[in-house]
């Protein structure tokens, strides 16, 4: 069939096991995902204004996520894509496109979601359950529950090796709040690869946000719903710059970031989101249209 603009074509084996995982909410759109109404407290801004189902929260459908990796360069060859990677996945809802680009991408090693709602990490850590048992041959499940508040919970998927592999791959989601140190750490944002970071955040986060994103190191590749060129409020300047793959077979790098994604809340059109690579050897990067603000320090 006919993929609209904003979507790319997903592999059948990885859609078949994303269908292993999550069943029937694979592709569901607006508030019938279970991620859109399965937490009533999500929405802090006015806990119960939503009537029960936060509008803020949508995600990446297969085919939107699919492209998304394209545009990071996630899908091809070459010495950018040596296996090893890590990526990090900060607010990964119910766990689909830390799954996906765990499945489709074999030179992601390592995939570290955390989400902070708690039903929507429940759902996460059902799916990789769902997906070990109906595949006890390809993964293995271990989870970790908190036992107090100061605990983290955690689900690990590990795709058993096979004698073509020369290191084992995991998937590992986490409860709490990625801008905790006993969460996600700061040698772990510093070793990441790739970042996804497809929340919308209240203005009183940007600054913290932005903080911990800034310790990835040369050439990590980032996947953001906001625009950092317009929305840096940090005092530092970003060393993120816009990039992305190019279209067609070369896929020729590109100094642009801006796209169109499918999501759960706009399929046919798409959402946009930005992409960009960390390049310290071109300097920081003091913002485009929408200049910095004076932030903390």
């Amino acid at each position: 069939r006919i993929l609209a603009a904003c979507a790319d074509p997903v592999p059948e084996d990885v859609l078949a096991l994303l269908r292993d995982a999550y069943g029937e909410d694979l592709g569901r759109l607006g508030s019938d995902a279970e991620g859109h109404s399965v937490d009533r407290c999500v929405c802090h801004f006015k806990p119960g204004a939503c009537g029960g189902a936060c509008l803020v929260y949508g995600e990446l459908l297969p085919t939107g996520c699919s492209r998304a990796l394209r545009r990071l360069g996630l899908r091809g060859d070459g010495e950018e894509n040596r296996p090893g990677l890590t990526m990090l996945e900060l607010g990964c809802g119910t766990g689909k496109q830390a799954l996906q680009a765990f499945l489709q991408c074999p030179a992601i090693s390592r995939v570290v979601g955390v989400e902070l709602s708690w039903p929507r990490y429940s759902l996460a850590a059902v799916a990789l359950k769902r997906l070990a048992k109906a595949r006890p041959e390809e993964f293995q499940l271990e989870v970790e529950e908190a036992c107090s508040e100061n605990e983290v919970s955690l689900c690990r998927l590990i795709k058993k090796g096979s004698s073509g592999e020369a290191a084992e791959r995991v998937l590992e989601l986490r409860w709490g709040d990625f801008l905790r140190e006993d969460v996600l750490s700061s040698r772990e944002y510093k070793g990441a690869d790739v970042i996804f970071l497809q929340l919308c955040l209240p203005v009183d986060a940007l600054v913290r946000v932005q903080r911990r994103i800034s310790l990835a190191p040369d050439g990590c590749r980032l996947f953001s719903l906001s625009d950092l060129r317009a929305k840096w409020r940090w005092s530092e300047p970003t060393h993120f710059r816009p990039w992305r793959k190019g279209d067609g077979p070369a896929l020729q790098d590109e100094a642009l970031c801006e796209d169109k994604y499918a999501t759960t809340w706009a399929p046919t059109y798409g959402m946009t989101f930005y992409t960009f690579r960390a390049q310290r050897s071109l300097g920081k990067c003091q913002g485009g249209a929408g200049g910095l603000t004076s932030g903390e320090n």
